[in-house]
């Protein structure tokens, strides 16, 4: 997982796309890396997650929807809103009072989305 945090683009995009053609395979691991020390490796892994768009994901992505980063905030967003089902409109719900604007918007149209 620490390639999802590589310096250079190149490398991060080439990880992600070959952890997205797992597909379900990728799951334990990309869960795994949601809780990573690095926001940017927690980020890539929302992000896959949501390309994935298995609903078994959406419990973990639930759990991180109060990351102090933003931009993990957005990923997770953007995840559930992919995901859908109970546990991302509930999350989403949640998420319309987040701390940031943007996280709040999105929240919002994902919601939409998913009615």
């Amino acid at each position: 997982m620490s390639l999802l945090a590589h310096e250079h683009d190149g490398v991060r995009e080439t990880a992600m796309s070959v952890l997205e053609r797992f597909d379900r395979a990728a799951l334990p691991a990309l869960i795994g890396a949601l809780s990573d020390e690095r926001a940017q490796v927690r980020e890539h892994a929302a992000d896959i997650l949501g390309l994935i768009g298995e609903p078994e994901a959406a419990p973990a992505l639930a759990k991180v929807a109060n990351d102090p980063n933003v931009q993990v905030r957005l990923s997770v967003v953007t995840a559930l809103g992919i995901i859908g089902g109970n546990i991302a409109r509930h999350t989403l719900k949640a998420m319309q009072e987040d701390s940031d604007q943007n996280v709040r918007q999105l929240a919002s149209r994902m919601l939409e989305r998913l009615r």
